[in-house]
């Protein structure tokens, strides 16, 4: 089931205001494949129903925000950023330094 961008601007705007998550036009393959076991629980045809369920049962409010949300809670747990860092960026900056005559502290 595809999100129509009408429902995904409701929803988009909802979750924003809610937690702070933005979901624009490419994130909508996110919104369904997250939202899609809801509706099927709920037994609901659209994602717009979906919305409408919400605004009329905001308890409802927390299992969406759930659904989106990347519930990894592990700092590090996208390692290429931090091994750039390591093996790339801090190696260049310690050589530059060296090279201008200054001393790094490691």
């Amino acid at each position: 089931m595809k999100v129509m961008p009408e429902e995904l601007q409701r929803l988009a705007r909802f979750v924003h205001d809610k937690c702070g998550i933005v979901l624009d036009s490419s994130k909508a393959y996110l919104v369904e494949s997250r939202l899609l076991p809801l509706l099927r629980e709920k037994n609901l045809t659209s994602f717009g129903d979906l919305y409408n369920q919400v605004v009329r049962n905001p308890a409802m409010a927390n299992r969406i925000i759930d659904a989106i949300s990347t519930n990894e809670t592990s700092f590090f747990r996208d390692q290429r950023p931090f091994e750039l860092l390591k093996f790339k960026i801090f190696p260049d900056v310690l050589d530059a330094i060296s090279r201008a005559g200054q001393e790094a502290n490691q």
